[in-house]
């Protein structure tokens, strides 16, 4: 009955905002992005029901042989608890879900290593768990075997940027 009634009323809620002509994603990112903004797609709703999650990835080059990736929720229904995406958060920064999505965000970080112990040189990748403070832009290492391994928000990051960081890197080659 409650889902129902839930569901109703967020029904009610959209087809007000489309009556009144409301743009939601304008108002969801504060006027940083419109329904208009180019490369914006209206979904149909077979597409609409599709939709997974609420997040975006950004990636940054930290120095010639550090890459970082991080991981923004952007819908606070990520953050509830019981949802997988904001447990993660929380597990990884060790703070409450309202400070880890408005102040915290976790990042993965490749950084390629040239070594030469017996005088011949030979690349090697290691792997961190960052922690990015959007309130001063600080940068803080949390990596623990659990958390490269298990945390579901850096399995999505490793899915997503290992093999391209690790190229863009240049690979394995020693130069």
């Amino acid at each position: 009955m409650f889902k129902k009634l839930f569901f109703s009323a967020v029904i009610s809620a959209i087809l007000a905002s489309s009556a009144f002509g409301v743009d939601l994603l304008a108002s969801v990112t504060n006027g940083k992005i419109s329904d208009n903004s180019p490369g914006v797609k209206v979904l149909s709703p077979e597409e609409a029901k599709q939709v997974k999650g609420g997040y975006i990835t950004e990636q940054y080059q930290l120095s010639n042989n550090e890459m970082l990736a991080i991981f923004i929720p952007t819908v606070q229904s990520e953050i509830e608890a019981g949802n997988l995406i904001g447990t993660a958060l929380v597990t990884a920064t060790g703070h409450v879900p309202y400070r880890s999505i408005t102040q915290q965000v976790i990042g993965y970080k490749v950084t390629k290593n040239i070594s030469s112990p017996n005088g011949r040189k030979y690349a090697y990748f290691t792997y961190d768990v960052m922690s990015l403070d959007l309130v001063d832009g600080g940068l803080q290492k949390l990596t623990t075997s659990s958390l490269l391994n298990n945390n579901y928000v850096v399995k999505i990051l490793v899915n997503q940027y290992k093999n391209s960081f690790e190229n863009r890197l240049g690979g394995y080659s020693v130069k």
